[in-house]
């Protein structure tokens, strides 16, 4: 969660955050909007996880360009949430109900 140019920014994670524990996003967003400070401890476990996360993303993009398909990259690009909701009903769409010969391409979101 960021707050900046009067803007509060959510991710996915954030909306999971608030479907578990509505305590902890109210905690997010003082974080975010600068009445607390974040916590500086973090569970190691935690960077293991997020290091075996990316391990298994970056085999499994991997895998997908070994079977021919096309990636999108859509990493550090900004996109609203109604943009991206578009493109996947596009890709679905396309993909499996209406399927063109010879042209594969998987969104990769991360």
């Amino acid at each position: 969660m960021r707050y900046s140019n009067s803007q509060l920014q959510t991710s996915a994670s954030d909306l999971a955050n608030y479907l578990g524990c509505k305590h902890l996003s109210k905690l997010d967003l003082s974080v975010a909007l600068g009445k607390r400070k974040a916590p500086s401890w973090q569970d190691p476990a935690t960077a293991i996880l997020a290091q075996r996360g990316q391990e298994h993303e970056e085999a499994y993009i991997k895998f997908l360009k070994g079977e021919g398909l096309g990636v999108v990259d859509l990493k550090g690009q900004r996109f609203y949430t109604i943009f991206v909701i578009s493109y996947i009903i596009h890709i679905f769409y396309k993909k499996w109900c209406c399927t063109v010969e010879n042209e594969k391409t998987i969104p990769y979101f991360s």
